[in-house]
């Protein structure tokens, strides 16, 4: 089965696609969806909303209107982005009532995408947000593979392409996770630094120039560590074990507890001032489960684990 998928001619089966469809073309409203997650994307916004606007022109389509979603992750589920929202209620406002009725062939609008990966990484919501689109009466088009969603080869071709682009993400994600591992393995810093170690410099810098910290052990956190673990072995939840901790008076990373209070100033949906409570280097449910949950101090309490059981067996 693997050989075979290796030898599928997507040539053969885009041509397949491009047979003669049944659907009637005729001019439409033309809406275009664009997306970046970063602003150091090669296809920026800029460049999606001039292809969308190519597209249209060349469909005949008239000026497309453009949702554009800025710094947003094609994670995120389509109805849960702001523009995505506004693009599923525009075609709602342009179909009306009469979308049971349309005849078969006919459309309500045109939207326009770059490539499936813009709509979305997850194939299962990509589909499902085409599907949405349809049973409004939308015609859906991705440029980059060049299909018409609403014939069957143009749907099939573009799940195919929706699973493409989730497993690129699945592949980033296993890239970074595997440096991050490799780089705890070194014994060096990733992220903030966690309870239980300080971060001291390596004298080393990056390519682009930050500085290279490693971690070292910080014994009177560590011993905390070990006696929040025996804690949670024994059935405590982490909020107990936070007021206990708190009792005991043990700092947090960022020293003894601290009550602060902030003034806010008046607002139209506060025209009072109030002022705001809260504490810091105070234990709480949440800083306990994230030391104990952190992939480093969870590492170096395997290792404790064995050191322990070793001598116990000497």
């Amino acid at each position: 089965m693997i050989s075979a998928f290796q030898h599928f001619s997507f040539s053969a089966f885009f041509a397949m696609n491009h047979q003669p469809s049944t659907l009637n073309h005729q001019p439409s409203t033309a809406l275009g969806y664009v997306r970046v997650s970063t602003d150091r994307q090669e296809l920026s916004l800029e460049a999606q909303t001039s292809a969308i606007h190519r597209a249209a022109e060349y469909q005949q389509l008239g000026p497309a209107t453009i949702f554009a979603e800025p710094d947003t992750s094609g994670r995120l589920p389509f109805l849960e982005r702001e523009q995505g929202r506004a693009l599923i209620n525009r075609v709602r406002q342009l179909a009306g009532p009469d979308t049971p009725h349309l005849t078969p062939g006919t459309f309500v609008c045109t939207v326009i995408v770059n490539k499936v990966d813009r709509l979305g990484r997850d194939s299962v919501d990509v589909n499902q947000t085409v599907r949405l689109l349809d049973s409004l009466g939308a015609r859906v088009v991705f440029l980059d593979i060049n299909v018409d969603t609403r014939t069957p080869m143009g749907r099939a071709f573009m799940q195919i392409a929706a699973v493409f682009a989730e497993l690129e993400v699945a592949r980033i994600r296993e890239r970074i996770q595997a440096a991050l591992d490799e780089k705890r393995g070194q014994g060096l810093l990733t992220g903030t630094v966690p309870y239980g170690f300080n971060a001291v410099a390596t004298g080393a810098v990056t390519a682009k120039g930050v500085k290279i910290r490693r971690l070292v052990d910080n014994p009177e956190e560590q011993k905390w560590i070990l006696h929040m673990a025996r804690l949670r072995s024994a059935g405590w939840g982490y909020h107990r074990i936070a007021n206990e901790l708190n009792r005991l008076g043990v700092p947090t990373k960022r020293g003894a507890g601290e009550i602060m209070k902030l003034r806010t100033a008046p607002s139209t949906l506060n025209p009072q001032p109030s002022t705001l409570r809260f504490t810091t280097g105070k234990w709480q449910c949440g800083n306990v489960q994230g030391v104990l949950t952190n992939a480093t101090v969870q590492a170096w309490l395997k290792a404790e684990t064995l050191k322990t059981e070793m001598r116990q067996a000497a």
